[in-house]
């Protein structure tokens, strides 16, 4: 069966694009993991091919998804509950994102 996922869409702060990418890569994602209820992680970079129109009108440069094994709200309660209790959040995280879930209607084999 399909899962919901968590998008996250971040910047580093300016001048701190190397912290960002060491803490978020080899620390936030395996933090958010210990996390009952999150099944996966993986984070992107904004690649340099893009549709010109796209391209100019995008304000994130990474992207992490968050795959769910369980109902996504006992995911983003445990999610709260972790930052409430001291989850580490880099200075090097630009305060701006954006975090959605989405559910999945179809599904091909990929």
């Amino acid at each position: 069966m399909p899962r919901s996922i968590y998008v996250v869409q971040t910047n580093p702060v300016r001048g701190m694009e190397e912290e960002f990418a060491d803490w978020y890569d080899n620390q936030h994602l395996a933090d958010v993991l210990d996390i009952p209820g999150f099944a996966s992680a993986r984070r992107f970079v904004r690649s340099q091919t893009q549709r010109e129109e796209d391209a100019l009108t995008y304000p994130y440069n990474s992207l992490a998804i968050y795959e769910f094994d369980s109902e996504p709200r006992r995911a983003l309660d445990g999610l709260t509950r972790a930052k409430e209790n001291g989850l580490y959040l880099s200075p090097s995280l630009a305060e701006q994102r954006i975090s959605i879930v989405f559910d999945p209607v179809s599904e091909l084999g990929i």
